[in-house]
């Protein structure tokens, strides 16, 4: 027997989800976001990633910090988890890459479309978030030189590439819930 469609499309839950991809945090680059799920197929998520590594020796740094917004749809109108998503995602950050006498700095910014799975554990607050992106990202490019503590600059450039943007294994905690009739 079918469920009834009108009184599935009353109902929605609306909750608030805490996010850290694990793959970034694995390379020392703290990430964490924010998911406002609107209902039982949209949400809004907004993520942050900021590092600063640095060896005083050469004044060799790897430095990162990235803005992001996705919207997501969860599919599977007429089942009740709905752990398949496709939706929009854009980033932009700054970078400066110096792990040598020779590095690179600049900004970034792009998107793309994005697809995932959300593995629900047994404790229903907790998740396991599957994720990627495929689009495209503008980068500008300073390279620099670094001769005794002191960088110069030796060429700027662009770059734009076409690919997989975003990989994600994220644990999410749904910390905030609200049913709403």
């Amino acid at each position: 027997m079918l469920p009834n469609i009108s009184t599935y499309a009353q109902d929605h839950e609306e909750s608030i989800l805490l996010r850290a991809n694990m793959l970034r945090w694995a390379t020392l680059t703290p990430d964490i976001g924010i998911e406002w799920q609107l209902n039982k197929e949209w949400s809004v998520l907004g993520n942050a990633t900021y590092t600063r590594w640095s060896w005083k020796d050469n004044n060799r740094r790897f430095a990162q910090k990235e803005f992001a917004g996705e919207i997501r749809h969860y599919m599977g109108y007429m089942t009740t988890q709905r752990p398949w998503y496709a939706g929009l995602m854009v980033h932009g950050g700054q970078y400066n890459f110096g792990l040598s006498d020779n590095g690179r700095q600049g900004d970034y910014m792009g998107g793309g479309i994005t697809a995932g799975y959300r593995l629900r554990l047994h404790n229903k607050r907790f998740y396991i978030d599957f994720g990627g992106a495929f689009g495209f990202t503008h980068a500008s490019i300073e390279k620099y030189k670094t001769i005794e503590g002191v960088r110069y600059k030796t060429e700027d450039d662009n770059s734009n590439y076409i690919g997989i943007n975003k990989l994600s294994v994220a644990i999410v905690w749904k910390f905030l819930n609200k049913t709403k009739p």
